[in-house]
C-alpha cells in the first residue's frame, strides 16, 4: 500500500505543477479522474487474478502521466504511453520493486496505447492488465455520458444522431470478440459492452420514432 500512496502523491504533484494543466482545469479534472478510475479497475483485476496489486495499481496511476505535457498532435497522443514510461521510470525505480516487476510496470505503461513498448522483453499478464484497466474505464457507463457530451450530441441533427449511434454500435461489436489478459477482465469488459450496446440500441430505436408517420 505504501507504494500506491507514494504513486498517488507523485501523480498529484506532477499534475499540480504542470503549467499546461494549470491553464486547463477541465483537462486536469478529466485526466486525473480517469486515472483514478483506471487504478481502481487495476486493483480489482489484480486481486481477482492474484497479480501484484501494488505493481498494477502503480502502473495504472502513472499510465497517463505524460499528459502533464501538451499533446500537440496525433503523433504525441499515440506516443503518450511511451512518454509516460520515460517520465515515470526514475520514480518507479525508486520504489524498489524487483527488477522483473519494475520492468513489467514500465512495459505496461509504455505499451498501453498501441501495444508497442519499444522496450526489451515481452508483454506479461501484469503489463497487459494496465491496458485492460484503461480499456475498462473507456467502456464503462460514465464514458457513455462523456462520449455523448464530447460529441455535442444534443446539438446534432436527427440524421447525425442516427449516424452517431450506427457508428458506435459498429465499434462496440468489435470489442465483444476481444480477449483480455485475464478471464476476469474479459468477463467484465463483455458485460460493459453489452450495457453500452443496449443503451445505443435503445437510443437508436427511440430516435427512429422521431419522424412523421
Amino acid at each position: 500500500m505504501e507504494r500506491i500512496l507514494k504513486a498517488q502523491e507523485y501523480l498529484k504533484y506532477t499534475f499540480d505543477n504542470s503549467s499546461y494543466l494549470s491553464a486547463k482545469p477541465k483537462e486536469y479534472a478529466y485526466r486525473y479522474e480517469h486515472t483514478l478510475r483506471v487504478a481502481h479497475w487495476g486493483q480489482r483485476i489484480a486481486e481477482e487474478a492474484s497479480l501484484d496489486v501494488e505493481a498494477v495499481v502503480v502502473g495504472c496511476l502513472l499510465h497517463d502521466i505524460s499528459y502533464c505535457e501538451e499533446m500537440v498532435d496525433d503523433v504525441d497522443r499515440k506516443n503518450h504511453g511511451r512518454r509516460s514510461a520515460a517520465l515515470a521510470e526514475p520514480f518507479i525505480r525508486s520504489l524498489n520493486f524487483d527488477e522483473g516487476v519494475a520492468h513489467a510496470v514500465l512495459y505496461g505503461i509504455a505499451s498501453h496505447v498501441d501495444g508497442v513498448a519499444e522496450l526489451n522483453g515481452e508483454p506479461s499478464v501484469l503489463s497487459d492488465t494496465i491496458s485492460d484497466a484503461d480499456n475498462l474505464d473507456r467502456m464503462d457507463v460514465y464514458r457513455i455520458y462523456e462520449s455523448l457530451e464530447y460529441a455535442q450530441f444534443s446539438s446534432l441533427s436527427l440524421d447525425e444522431k442516427l449516424k452517431y449511434c450506427e457508428e458506435r454500435l459498429a465499434r462496440i461489436e468489435k470489442f465483444l470478440t476481444l480477449e483480455f489478459a485475464t478471464s476476469y477482465a474479459t468477463t467484465i469488459m463483455h458485460e460493459e459492452i453489452r450495457v453500452m450496446k443496449s443503451f445505443f440500441l435503445g437510443l437508436q430505436k427511440q430516435l427512429r420514432m422521431s419522424v412523421l408517420f
